[in-house]
């Protein structure tokens, strides 16, 4: 991989968490005001988990420097299945259709990735939880939680 693409996954890799922080800031003052009924609320939801989902699926088709395709595979599967778990989080708060079907894709792609990941760390005797295992913790927490 040549130097221009690694310093791009490493430049976002720093802002990634960032990002993410600042978009949840953004969906929980919608949550909040669409509880209260403001129209606004809907407003930020939309946005911010829409700009979340997009975030993951532009990180499923990230550089890596691995050549292994398992790896890849896992990569684009967890990031996708993210992508259709926030926008079934979208769906299902804000009660249009077909949110438990994108729900239930997301989650159980999610549930794949989550097992083979820790299966191939355990292989591998690597470190157990990490930010893409977190991350998988908390959206399938939270999916099913508006299920």
């Amino acid at each position: 991989m040549d130097q221009f693409k690694k310093n791009i996954i490493q430049k976002f890799s720093l802002y990634q968490v960032k990002i993410e922080l600042t978009i949840l800031f953004i969906f929980s003052i919608g949550l909040l005001l669409f509880d209260n009924q403001i129209e606004l609320g809907a407003i930020l939801i939309i946005v911010s988990l829409g700009l979340i989902a997009n975030v993951y699926f532009f990180l499923s088709f990230q550089f890596t420097d691995s050549k292994d395709v398992k790896k890849i595979f896992l990569n684009k599967l967890t990031y996708l299945s993210f992508s259709v778990s926030t926008v079934g989080i979208l769906f299902s708060i804000l009660n249009w259709p077909n949110a438990h079907s994108m729900l239930l894709s997301g989650l159980f792609s999610l549930i794949i990735s989550l097992a083979a990941r820790i299966i191939l760390r355990l292989k591998k005797k690597e470190k157990m939880i990490d930010a893409e295992i977190f991350r998988m913790i908390i959206v399938t927490v939270i999916a099913l939680s508006v299920y």
